[in-house]
């Protein structure tokens, strides 16, 4: 049991995946979450005057969450929008959303309160799946005043000031997520009693990937106009690529292997092997790459 333990305290002997994680934590290298298939959508809506009586509202709202699903005969998965999404309405009643990314997944809520009682407090997404780049953090500083404000993920320590609002992402034990906010120093502190209000998508990662959506989407979303009014209404997709980039969470194999070569490229793209490094951070559903300069080419 002493070599197991020895083992399992070195990223390129160890095998558990809570074990590998954190010794990627110690070089700075975060594993790739899931990522969500998506596609870029375009699709309207025609309202008519019996709808509006006393005429057309200036927009309509898609609120976040489900908007379409999918109606082909292979399983079936959701798409969702992850920020609110407006058009306007043409004088004819024509509401169009152009270009509209949505993400395959299931949108869920998270909802914590700062206790600085608890000096243990975590604010962990208690499921598996996650696809991190679609957290979504809001923060009511005051819990007595109704007014929130949107948390951007940091990347680095460099462009982060004291007032920064910000937060930090970094997988935890089973594949969770942990979100951690800055000390005053780094980051802007939250004060006791703040509110912390996230939303994100599980993801079923490359099995949403390859759906002909202009076909196959059937719309679920929730429509509000500009007063507030909800509204349904048939829904017409004119374009939508084939759903695409969805991918699991980074393997323990890939973290062992990537991990110290992101290290050795320090962020920077400066060898063959950096872009390589950085390309498959970005990209991680890529199944190869080859990397080459100019002075390699005659």
């Amino acid at each position: 049991s002493t070599n197991m333990i020895a083992n399992e305290s070195f990223l390129a002997s160890a095998t558990i995946r809570d074990n590998v994680v954190a010794s990627a934590k110690a070089v700075g290298y975060v594993p790739s979450s899931a990522k969500a298939a998506q596609t870029v959508a375009t699709f309207s809506f025609q309202f008519t005057e019996s709808t509006f009586p006393s005429g057309y509202p200036s927009f309509i709202e898609l609120l976040p969450g489900m908007a379409f699903s999918t109606g082909s005969g292979r399983s079936n998965y959701i798409f969702n929008v992850i920020e609110p999404q407006t058009a306007p309405i043409s004088s004819g009643g024509l509401c169009t959303f152009a270009n509209t990314t949505v993400y395959e997944g299931t949108y869920l809520t998270a909802e914590f309160v700062v206790n600085e009682a608890n000096f243990n407090q975590k604010f962990i997404l208690d499921n598996k799946g996650v696809d991190t780049a679609t957290i979504r953090v809001e923060v009511q500083p005051i819990p007595t005043e109704d007014y929130t404000i949107f948390y951007e993920q940091a990347n680095n320590l460099v462009t982060v000031g004291a007032n920064s609002n910000v937060y930090w992402v970094e997988e935890v034990d089973e594949e969770k997520y942990e979100l951690t906010f800055g000390d005053g120093f780094f980051g802007s502190k939250l004060k006791n009693g703040a509110k912390i209000n996230v939303t994100y998508l599980i993801t079923q990662g490359a099995l949403a990937n390859g759906i002909v959506a202009a076909n196959n989407f059937q719309f679920s979303g929730r429509l509000l106009t500009s007063t507030g009014q909800s509204i349904n209404s048939l829904c017409t997709v004119q374009a939508a690529s084939n759903t695409f980039g969805g991918s699991s969470i980074e393997s323990v194999q890939s973290v062992k292997f990537r991990a110290p070569r992101y290290y050795s490229s320090q962020n920077r793209a400066v060898v063959t092997s950096d872009y390589e490094t950085l390309i498959r951070k970005i990209y991680p559903s890529v199944a190869d790459i080859y990397v080459y300069g100019g002075e390699e080419l005659d």
